[in-house]
């Protein structure tokens, strides 16, 4: 599931960042130096959905690391609860 909605935030990060050049009904020749321009800036654009998808994935793995530590966290102090309430009167 996580991978699905990382896989959709991509595809929406790529299309906002890739700049729309084509307009239906509308014919524009572009010279090399355009292309090489529009080429440059969608590569850049490519590098940082990269790093920002990298920093997704790294924020993610803290973020399961601190559930796992609540998880446990929880059990121990469930478990001292529990100690507490049975104590011998």
């Amino acid at each position: 599931m996580l991978i699905f909605i990382l896989g959709i935030l991509l595809l929406l990060l790529l299309l906002n960042y890739m700049p729309h050049t084509y307009k239906e009904g509308a014919t524009t020749e572009y010279d090399e130096s355009n292309c090489q321009s529009i080429a440059k800036q969608n590569q850049n654009s490519i590098e940082t959905l990269e790093q920002n998808m990298k920093k997704i994935l790294d924020l993610q793995s803290k973020i399961d690391s601190i559930k796992t530590q609540i998880d446990a966290n929880t059990t121990q102090l469930s478990s001292l609860t529990d100690q507490v309430y049975n104590l011998p009167k």
